[in-house]
């Protein structure tokens, strides 16, 4: 983080040079060399937060990623067992057809 620095004698040199009193020159000085100092704090703090909650929110991305990981795998395996039922019912289906055709098949020949 980038420091502000304050050249508290440069600015109570030209508050003389401008006609204020000595003392006074370097209360004001002082009391703005404070108030930037105060500032900076306040400023370090607001993105040490702001740094804080970037990093709380990636691992609240980072977990939820993990939930739709789960949730996507979990859905691919009740797919799959539904494919694998449908092809044993297709082959139930398919063989149980074939019976029966053999069946009507040896029967129309002992008709016929």
């Amino acid at each position: 983080m980038t420091t502000i620095t304050f050249d508290t004698l440069k600015f109570a040199n030209r508050l003389k040079a401008a006609g204020a009193e000595s003392r006074l020159a370097e209360v004001e000085a002082e009391a703005i060399a404070e108030a930037f100092a105060e500032q900076q704090v306040q400023i370090e703090r607001h993105w040490t937060e702001k740094q804080t909650a970037t990093k709380t929110d990636v691992a609240e991305i980072r977990l939820e990623i993990e939930r739709l990981r789960a949730e996507t795998r979990q859905a691919i395996a009740e797919t799959h067992r539904t494919i694998v039922e449908a092809k044993n019912d297709m082959l139930k289906w398919g063989a149980g057809m074939l019976l029966a055709q053999a069946g009507l098949i040896v029967t129309l020949i002992k008709v016929i």
